[in-house]
């Protein structure tokens, strides 16, 4: 209950019997699920040799969204679901009595469930992965107290003997935060348990599905780590469990635990790796607030599949981060950041005209004029250098030599330029350069900080955001 996903242990031990077996392999006599070394759910179920399927054969490869669901529900007439069922295998062999069995593995999505008459939800847990084991120092204390007491009778004289075992434990493993009025935790807990760097949000409310997962996208950027989603447990006052629900979690190929923890700007005033809950609070709701407007979602995948690249293509994907942020940033200010060079649209009219009379009356194949015509269009489009110096110039940033020269080389991976052998380095710390400047934007568009996390320079100085990197 307090370290990990409770759905594993209650859908295997709640005397859960199948009613609707969906594409499975049906009537179904046993099964089980777990969670595999990549976090995918995994279940594994037992039929008769005769035991037949309802799912379409679909050949392998084939894309589309699986919604077949298997129902269940146990003595208690609690009900579950597996949704989205992929079959990885079916194999036939014998049991101990010699007898063939069907064994079926598949692959589920996700599982929900809900536990009938437990009384309204009033705490909300999202369990996660890749939390502990980081460098991280939180600042707020969890104690844990753990009493058992065990009673043995002896005979018919009524001889009875007590025991009780006490443990307790105590550390700094949490931090406090206030996200839009909402109040949680995050968690961390200890290696013992079978999840990779297990931990989790404690909400003392129940907030939505959208909600959560946005919180859950400003905590990674904010913290430098890519928290990976494993479920989420929804409990009444008294702890008991109201709804319950795991998901197959998405890691990037399982690459999320070995990214390096790098937090964008600095959590402690005194410690590197210290959390101040101030200062993560100013990084998360800066960031909240301006979610919906940045598209901070696809800017947040963006730049953690950036990290998780090889040094070869990662600079394509930092660099379409950028430019995905400099182009929200300039939609938000109009007047300020013009996106054409010719934003008068009269005055566009007219010179478009005149050079569409000028391409017509040029000697070459109608095909090569229609080239041409096709290119107009981007005439009047600001080039991204251009775009994002005047993106940093209205909030203030003043652009490193480094930082220029990388972003002009963002594009050779991607359009195929040649590299010189020995010239590796170079190509890593352009990355570093870019993840910076994405940094540096995000982090004054947003008001998360004033001060950034130079990765670049020898010794990992904090500077400015006014200050490029040196």
């Amino acid at each position: 209950m307090w370290d990990k996903d409770p759905t594993e242990d209650l859908i295997n031990h709640g005397y859960f019997h199948i009613t609707q077996p969906g594409p499975l392999h049906a009537p179904v006599q046993a099964f089980s699920i777990h969670r595999d070394e990549n976090l995918d759910l995994v279940l594994e179920t037992q039929s008769a040799d005769d035991s037949v399927s309802t799912s379409p054969n679909i050949p392998a490869g084939t894309i589309r969204i699986a919604n077949e669901r298997v129902e269940l529900t146990n003595i208690g007439n609690v009900s579950a679901a597996f949704v989205g069922i992929l079959t990885r295998s079916v194999s036939t062999s014998h049991d101990e009595r010699g007898i063939p069995v069907k064994r079926e593995v598949a692959k589920v999505q996700r599982i929900e469930g809900s536990m009938p008459g437990a009384g309204p939800a009033l705490y909300t847990v999202d369990w996660l992965s890749n939390v502990s084991g980081h460098s991280l120092l939180l600042p707020d204390f969890v104690r844990t107290e753990a009493k058992t007491t065990t009673t043995r009778t002896f005979g018919s004289d009524g001889l009875v003997r007590v025991g009780n075992d006490e443990t307790s434990s105590f550390g700094r493993s949490a931090v406090k935060l206030t996200v839009s009025g909402v109040e949680l935790f995050l968690c961390v807990t200890g290696e013992k348990s079978d999840q990779l760097r297990p931990g989790y949000i404690l909400y003392l409310r129940t907030p939505d599905a959208d909600f959560r997962r946005k919180v859950r996208d400003c905590l990674s950027y904010a913290l430098g780590i890519y928290l990976v989603h494993l479920g989420t447990t929804t409990y009444t006052s008294d702890w008991h469990t109201v709804e319950f629900s795991s998901i197959s979690a998405y890691s990037m190929d399982m690459k999320a635990f070995r990214l390096v923890n790098l937090p964008p700007a600095p959590l402690h005033e005194t410690w590197r790796d210290g959390v101040d809950a101030r200062m993560l609070s100013c990084a998360v709701n800066g960031i909240f607030a301006s979610y919906d407007d940045l598209k901070f979602g696809n800017l947040a995948w963006a730049y953690w599949h950036a990290q998780a690249a090889t040094p070869h293509i990662a600079g394509v994907h930092f660099g379409a981060a950028i430019e995905a942020l400099l182009r929200r940033y300039s939609e938000r200010h109009p007047d300020s950041i013009p996106s054409k060079p010719i934003p008068d649209t009269q005055v566009w009219k007219s010179f478009s005209r005149q050079v569409a009379a000028l391409i017509a009356e040029l000697r070459v194949d109608d095909a090569s004029k229609s080239l041409l015509m096709s290119s107009l269009g981007s005439f009047n489009r600001l080039p991204l250098k251009a775009l994002l110096e005047k993106v940093a110039g209205h909030l203030g940033i003043t652009l490193g030599n480094e930082e220029l020269s990388a972003w002009k080389r963002r594009d050779d991976a991607a359009h195929g330029n040649d590299r010189e052998p020995g010239d590796e380095l170079n190509l890593i710390r352009d990355n570093k350069l870019l993840r910076i400047l994405f940094n540096r934007l995000l982090l004054r568009m947003t008001n998360a900080s004033d001060r950034y996390h130079d990765h670049y320079t020898i010794g990992h100085k904090v500077r400015k955001l006014e200050e490029p990197t040196s």
